[in-house]
């Protein structure tokens, strides 16, 4: 019945379980071992979709000073859409620089910002540069700390010497794990052309549209 302890009347034996459970989970070599490399990636996939989300609502608010965006005889929202920008211009910096400091990928999400709002949304531009330059100042000193590590180790590299040189065979392999296929050594070129097919897709539609994306939408 709805409400009725699984076992005995409070309840205490589910929950004896479930300290029990929570316990061996805690302190299982195994379990913390990969708790670390679960948490970085949950993190960094957390803060790139709220930066994505963060510099799209700067592009869109960036249009909003466009000449025309608000009728000449209603000035009040100009105001209040300035207002609204530099409080999303903000979000984003924040983010971003919780992002690098996540994980060093999260450069890879702040350049692919700058480099959309260059080829896309122009107006966008000084947003990203300064959520790139905030992001870089806060970024320096972890970056010096790791270079000092590194100076002062024998063998900074040592935690990578697993890795074998690759070779020009293994090239399909990236492109078929950006995909997340990984089947089979021989079924890695499918995973290559379809990462490659998009990329030249949309390098064909900025080429046509020109960098600013004028022929799509010219406020863009």
């Amino acid at each position: 019945p709805v409400g009725t302890a699984p076992s005995g009347t409070d309840g205490s034996p589910a929950l004896a379980g479930t300290a029990v459970a929570l316990a061996c989970a805690a302190s299982s070599p195994l379990a913390v071992f990969l708790s670390n490399e679960l948490r970085g990636y949950s993190l960094l996939l957390l803060l790139t979709a709220t930066s994505l989300l963060a510099f799209w609502r700067v592009a869109e608010s960036a249009r909003w000073g466009a000449p025309g965006a608000f009728p000449p005889e209603a000035p009040s929202p100009v105001g209040w859409a300035a207002h609204e920008h530099r409080r999303r211009v903000v979000l984003l910096i924040a983010t971003n620089v919780l992002l690098v400091y996540a994980h060093y990928f999260g450069w890879l999400v702040v350049l692919a910002e700058l480099g959309a709002a260059l080829a896309w949304a122009r107006r966008a531009v000084r947003a990203s540069l300064s959520s790139a330059a905030a992001s870089g100042i806060a970024f320096a000193p972890w970056a010096l700390a790791v270079a000092r590590s590194a100076a002062a180790t024998p063998t900074p590299l040592a935690n990578v010497d697993w890795i074998a040189r690759p070779r020009i065979a293994d090239v399909p392999r990236f492109y078929d794990a950006l995909v997340a296929r990984v089947l089979a050594p021989s079924l890695a070129p499918a995973g290559a052309v379809v990462v490659l097919a998009v990329v030249g897709w949309l390098l064909a539609t900025l080429v046509w549209r020109g960098p600013s994306g004028h022929r799509a939408r010219a406020t863009v």
